[in-house]
């Protein structure tokens, strides 16, 4: 009995499934389709030997593009505003990182009545920021002290040991009873602007809002 296989004609399988070989392309144009893949336009583009399909070599890595901004435009800082936004976002540690903060003449000793005037409605106006990032703005407003001395004024104020278990609303009726029993309501002129200035500065920067003392 003859083998099975010596029945069957295997030369046709040539035709319906050609080997496709890997041929380098050069000189090509690239683009990006739709759904952001990339492709090829076909310009000197060679086709694989012994296959009818057209095989291209394509670095999906590279940030190379077509000159179109329809399709690639993405990748642009220009033409992107979420791009663009997120790299032009800074956190509060860049401050102690790039800015010279506590540093230099510090006070010591009690506190004056404008240091704790100014505090108050920095407490008030940043009562949901961390006790680091109160400290750097009250440097920033004038409050020439150490800020572990901000952060332990603030926490003595409010009769606080662990800040992060804070209830926010109670805390900020709690800062406007002391400002009314203080009478410092208001601000002075040059502090008032000092702390408009650094209120925008942290709303530029870090996205922060300060809720001011009506």
């Amino acid at each position: 009995m003859c083998d099975l296989l010596d029945l069957l004609d295997l030369d046709y399988l040539d035709d319906i499934a050609p080997v496709v070989s890997a041929v380098p392309v050069t000189g090509f144009k690239r683009q990006r389709t739709f759904d952001g893949f990339p492709t090829c336009d076909g310009t000197n583009l060679k086709k694989a030997q012994h296959s009818p399909v057209d095989f291209c070599v394509v670095d999906i890595y590279e940030n190379d593009c077509s000159s179109d901004q329809d399709t690639c435009g993405y990748l642009s800082e220009d033409s992107s505003p979420l791009v663009s936004s997120v790299k032009k976002r800074k956190t509060v540690n860049s401050l102690f990182e790039e800015e010279q903060l506590f540093r230099g003449n510090t006070q010591k000793g009690i506190w004056l009545e404008h240091e704790d005037r100014l505090l108050l409605h920095i407490m008030y106006a940043l009562t949901s920021a961390e006790l680091r990032t109160m400290a750097a703005f009250a440097w920033k407003c004038g409050v020439r002290r150490p800020r572990r001395a901000i952060e332990k004024k603030i926490k003595r104020t409010l009769h606080f040991g662990k800040w992060r278990d804070r209830k926010i609303p109670g805390i900020r009726a709690t800062i406007g009873d002391i400002l009314v029993d203080r009478k410092m309501q208001k601000l002075e002129e040059d502090e008032k602007a000092r702390f408009e200035q650094v209120c925008q500065e942290f709303q530029n920067d870090f996205g922060i809002t300060c809720k001011r003392y009506a």
